[in-house]
C-alpha cells in the first residue's frame, strides 16, 4: 500500500517536556496507555474503550529513530516538505498530539490526558495514511475528529528478516468531530525535534543552532479568534 502522507509533510509544534504516549502493538492487536510511575512507563490496555481526539491538523510526517536511549524524531508538519533523511536507521513515521477519552484516560489526569501517538512501523503508517485521507474528505474547520478503533486487519508478511509473520494493522474510524480542546493549542512552526539524548531540543529552520527549550512554555497560540462552536456538546464532555 502505498503511504501517501509520508512523501510530504512542515514545520514541527513539538516542544517542552517529553510527553506521555500511547503504543499500539500489531502483533498483539493491543493500544496501551503508557502511564510513567516516576521510573519507567507501565503499559495499560485501553484497546477495547480507545477514543481519542486527533490533532491531524498538525500531524508531522519524516523520519524516527527508536532506540534505548528514546526516540529521535526528524520530522515536518503535514504538507510542508519533508527534512533529508539523516541516515540509514532512521525510517519514515509520524507524530500526532491526541487526547484520550474519559473511558480510556488516566484517572489521575481529571480529563487532561494529552499523549503523542508515534511510529516508524509500515503498518501504522498504512493506517494513519487512510485516517488522514479520511480526515480530509470530511474536514470540518475549527474542529479536529474523534476518532475509535473499528477493526484489525490482518497481513502476512513475506520476507527475508521475517520468513512467514502476521500482522494486524488498525483501521480507524472518525466518529464526531470536536472543537479544538484548549489543552491541545495549535503551535508556531519550530523545526524538527531531537530526543535521542532524552532533552527534547529544536533546531530552527531559519539556519539557528540547536537549542534547549526554555523553561516557560515553548507552545504559542494563534492570534485570538471567534472559538468555534462545540460539534456535540455530549462528545465535547467526554473530553473536557
Amino acid at each position: 500500500m502505498s503511504n501517501g502522507i509520508f512523501s510530504f509533510a512542515g514545520t514541527s509544534g513539538s516542544g517542552g517536556d517529553i510527553p506521555d504516549i500511547i503504543k499500539v502493538s500489531v502483533e498483539a492487536r493491543a493500544i496501551n496507555r503508557m502511564d510513567y510511575d516516576g521510573e519507567t512507563n507501565v503499559p495499560v490496555e485501553i484497546t477495547t474503550t480507545f477514543r481519542a481526539v486527533f490533532d491531524l491538523e498538525q500531524l508531522e510526517t519524516g523520519w524516527a529513530r527508536f532506540s534505548d536511549t528514546g526516540p529521535t524524531f526528524v520530522m515536518a508538519r503535514i504538507g510542508d516538505p519533508v527534512p533529508p533523511q539523516p541516515s540509514e536507521d532512521f525510517k519514515p513515521g509520524y507524530k500526532v498530539r491526541i487526547k484520550l477519552a474519559r473511558e480510556c484516560a488516566d484517572p489521575k489526569k481529571g480529563g487532561g490526558d494529552v499523549r503523542e501517538f508515534s511510529t516508524n512501523s509500515r503498518y501504522l503508517r498504512d493506517s494513519m495514511s487512510e485516517l488522514y485521507t479520511l480526515y480530509k474528505s470530511g474536514e470540518q474547520p475549527g474542529k479536529l475528529p474523534v476518532v475509535s478503533l473499528r477493526e484489525w486487519k490482518k497481513e502476512v508478511t513475506v520476507s527475508k528478516k521475517f520468513p512467514s509473520k502476521t500482522f494486524y494493522r488498525p483501521i480507524w474510524q472518525i466518529d464526531a468531530w470536536v472543537g479544538r480542546p484548549v489543552d491541545m493549542p495549535l503551535t508556531k512552526g519550530g523545526g524538527f525535534v531531537d530526543r535521542g539524548d532524552g532533552v527534547e531540543k529544536r533546531t530552527v529552520p531559519n539556519g539557528g543552532g540547536v537549542t534547549p527549550p526554555s523553561t516557560g512554555s515553548t507552545v504559542v497560540p494563534p492570534p485570538a479568534a471567534k472559538q468555534p462552536e462545540p460539534a456535540m456538546a455530549s462528545v465535547d464532555d467526554d473530553f473536557g
